[in-house]
C-alpha cells in the first residue's frame, strides 16, 4: 500500500473517532432540555430581531427629520433588548449553553 492510501486510512480513522466523541457528548444532553433550550433561544432571537427592526425604522425616521417618532422607536427597541436580556438572565443557570450568550 502506498503512503497516500495509508494516510487516507489514518485520516478516516481520526474522523470516525471525532464523530464518536461528538455523538457521545450529544447523548449526555437530554432531549427535553435541548428542546427547551431551542425555544428559549428562539424567544431571545425574536426579541433581538424586533429590536433590530425598530432601530432600523428609527434611523429612517431620524434621517427624515421625525425625531420624536424616531425616539419612540428607539424606546421600543430598547424594551425588546431588555426583554431578551431578562429571558437570558432568568434561564441562565437552568440550561446548558445559554450563559454563553452575550449582548
Amino acid at each position: 500500500m502506498c503512503r497516500c492510501e495509508n494516510s487516507f486510512a489514518i485520516e478516516k480513522h481520526k474522523m470516525s473517532n471525532v464523530e464518536k466523541n461528538i455523538k457521545k457528548e450529544l447523548s449526555i444532553i437530554p432531549t427535553a432540555e435541548n428542546k427547551k433550550g431551542i425555544k428559549i433561544h428562539q424567544r431571545i432571537a425574536a426579541h433581538l430581531e424586533t429590536a433590530f427592526l425598530f432601530h432600523k425604522e428609527g434611523v429612517k425616521l431620524h434621517e427624515a427629520g421625525d425625531y420624536e417618532k424616531a425616539a419612540e422607536y428607539n424606546i421600543k427597541a430598547q424594551g425588546h433588548i431588555r426583554s431578551a436580556k431578562h429571558i437570558k438572565e432568568k434561564m441562565k443557570n437552568t440550561l446548558i449553553g445559554i450563559s454563553r450568550i452575550s449582548f
